[in-house]
This record gives C-alpha cells, structure tokens and sequence, in this order.
C-alpha cells in the first residue's frame, strides 16, 4: 500500500484524537476566565488566544478531511491499475475481481472489489485470500499482512481508524502470539495474545516513563504485577 498515504492516516489520526477534547477543555476554560477580565488590553489579549486555537482546530479538522479525500483516491488508484493490469473482470454478488485465475479459480495477485466499498488487494489460493494482503475497509481501518484461509493468518499490522495500532501474530482473525498494541494515548502493550485477549506475560510501557510487568488471563491482571515508576521505585501488586 502506498506508505505515505499510510503514514498521513496514522499521524492525523493519532494527533487529532490526542488535542481535540484538551482544545475544547482549554477554550471552554479560557471564556470562562475572559468574562472575569476588566482590563481591556488583557481581555483582547485573551480573545485573540481563543481565536487563534479555534482557527488551529478548524484547520486541523480540514487537514483530517484531506486524509480521508486521500484514502479515497488511493482506492481510486488501485481499481484503476487493477483494472488496467486485468482488463476482464469477474462479476461476483458482493463485488468484481480483476486479477489472476487458475482453472477458473482466484489464484496469484488480484484485487477485489467488495460492493460495500471494502478492497482487498493481493494473493489468492484456490478462490481464497491466501498470502500477503492489504484490506481496506470502508471504515477506515487497514490490514496488511498474512492471509490463510481467507483469515488473518500469521504476521500482520492492523491500523485502527481511531489511531490505534496492533503489530503482530494473528489466528483466523484474532490476535494470536506475541503482538504490541499502540494505544493512541501512547501507552503500548508488548506480550502474549489468546484468542484476541491479552493472555500470557506482557509489558505495559505508559507515557509518563511507568513500565508494568506480570502476567495476564483473557485481558485480566492474574498475579504479581511488578510496576517501576519514571522515578525508580518498584511496586507491586497482587490480584
């Protein structure tokens, strides 16, 4: 998948979701304060600064716009080179497939077109997506990684339209494995997934320097948990 396309995607994302309830807090603070000003030089002073941030966050806003328009004529361009490189096409219920068959079956590099506006772009085995693969959802989240099966099957990276990131082990769609999951706050999570579930030793390493260590049972602490906080002193809790 284009990788700067990518990039945009993750960045926006992740640096919109962080300021946009912070922005709105400090503004509504600000105007709060701006009603109590009686001197007039501090009160434009204060109104310029609200206005500048509501411009900030406007704009912003649009630049969001603008990876979305992007994403948009990603998928454009791939129905166009899919289409171009495959002139038949294949018309299925759900969608239309351009791409390489064998005895009439999807087998090699193809992309489909899914109705609900959802692409899959790479390899196929025997009529399945079997191999490496990108599927674009129409939500505006990304897979890129192995396929068996039709299923998420072995290593692949997950983009979240919220921000959020897995990277790591799948079995038939579920996190699977040792994984790291990149909470769009900027906390990660480095450890072992079940069925989807953080399940086995992990590691959480949080923004303000905190690591936390110990082991898990279905998203549930189980155990000693060790904690070394940003300062050096260890806790630990029992659960």
């Amino acid at each position: 998948m284009d990788k700067d396309v990518e990039s945009l995607k993750v960045l926006n994302n992740k640096i919109y979701s962080n300021i946009k309830d912070n922005l709105k807090g400090i503004i509504e603070d600000l105007k709060e304060i701006l009603c109590s000003i009686q001197n007039e030089r501090l009160f434009k002073k204060l109104e310029k600064v609200i206005f500048d941030i509501n411009k900030f966050f406007s704009n912003y806003k649009k630049n969001m716009d603008v990876e979305n328009i992007a994403l948009d004529e990603l998928k454009i361009k791939i129905y166009k080179k899919a289409k171009l490189k495959n002139k038949e096409e294949e018309i299925f219920d759900n969608g239309k497939y351009f791409g390489e068959k064998v005895d009439g079956k999807r087998e090699g590099k193809g992309t489909y077109f899914f109705k609900n506006g959802d692409i899959y772009d790479g390899e196929w085995k025997n009529d399945k997506k079997e191999g490496r693969g990108t599927y674009f959802y129409k939500s505006g989240d990304i897979y890129e990684g192995d396929w068996k099966d039709n299923f998420f099957e072995g290593r692949g990276i997950y983009y979240y339209k919220d921000g959020d990131i897995y990277d790591g082990y799948y079995s038939k769609n579920e996190r699977h494995g040792k994984g790291i999951y990149y909470f769009i706050s900027g906390t990660r999570y480095e450890g072992d997934w079940k069925n989807d579930k953080k399940h086995g030793q992990g590691i959480y390493y949080f923004v303000n320097g905190e690591r936390r260590m110990g082991d898990f049972d279905h998203n549930n602490n189980k155990g000693k948990h060790v904690t070394l906080t940003s300062e050096g002193t260890v806790l630990t809790d029992n659960y």
